[in-house]
């Protein structure tokens, strides 16, 4: 049994007058309805006063079995695109991005998010430190690892989310009262 490769089709305009919220969602839903088998994964728009505001972005999943497909279906996205934004009035469009990733590739890239995502023992240790203070050693990382309840089990060894990190290291500096061990230096 072989699968259908699917592709994240990318599109990202630079308008002037800058899109809104419910533009952009809508000119989504517009490019669903006319590429076979599409679904938006993520729109996006500028916000401030900046030039990134001025920028609407569509990533839409689309399935093909070849190059020819993956061709047709970024071209209508363009085109579809295109033509919602200049029916809305808008004439002064460029075309910042325009892009087809395959599912092996939006699998690479969604992976080394996660991998960037994940602390390791030295950065660990640093988050841990009081404002001002040196940051924890290795060996008194790992003595406050078995020492405290509820540590964080590692996701990989010696790798944990930023977000285990972040919370844990938060809760250990502000633990009030005797029985919380020792934060700087060696023990």
């Amino acid at each position: 049994m072989t699968t259908t490769p699917s592709y994240g089709l990318t599109l990202t305009l630079h308008t002037d007058p800058p899109l809104d919220d419910n533009n952009v969602r809508d000119i989504g839903r517009r490019v669903t309805d006319n590429i076979d088998g599409a679904r938006i994964v993520m729109t996006s728009h500028g916000q401030g006063a900046d030039d990134d505001a001025h920028l609407a972005s569509w990533t839409v999943l689309a399935g093909s079995t070849d190059a020819r497909g993956v061709a047709a279906a970024l071209a209508e996205l363009h085109r579809v695109a295109l033509d919602a934004v200049h029916a809305l009035g808008v004439m002064r469009v460029a075309v910042e991005e325009l892009s087809a990733t395959s599912d092996a590739e939006l699998t690479r890239k969604a992976r080394a998010r996660e991998r960037a995502q994940l602390v390791g023992v030295d950065e660990f240790c640093e988050m841990l430190a009081r404002p001002g203070e040196a940051p924890l050693s290795r060996s008194r990382f790992y003595e406050l690892v078995k020492a405290t309840p509820g540590f964080p089990e590692p996701v990989r060894p010696g790798r944990w989310t930023r977000h285990q990190a972040e919370a844990a290291a938060a809760e250990l500096r502000d633990r009030p009262g005797p029985g919380r061990p020792p934060l700087s230096g060696d023990g």
